[in-house]
């Protein structure tokens, strides 16, 4: 990820490979594992990562 945000690649991938690093972030970090919407925030408590679900309250750890 460079400074701008905006993640860069170099080399030769399958489109397949980034098809899945992409969904695996999303389970990970964006969709809610209780409702599945991605309506999620990340916070920090206790020194953990929490994704908390702004559609239906529901928190659960961030990240695999």
């Amino acid at each position: 990820i460079d400074e701008s945000g905006r993640a860069r690649l170099t080399g030769e991938f399958r489109e397949r490979r980034i098809a899945d690093a992409l969904d695996a972030y999303a389970d990970a970090y964006v969709l809610c594992p209780e409702c599945g919407l991605p309506d999620t925030k990340l916070k920090d408590e206790q020194g953990a990562t929490v994704l908390r679900c702004e559609a239906c309250g529901a928190q659960s750890p961030a990240g695999p």
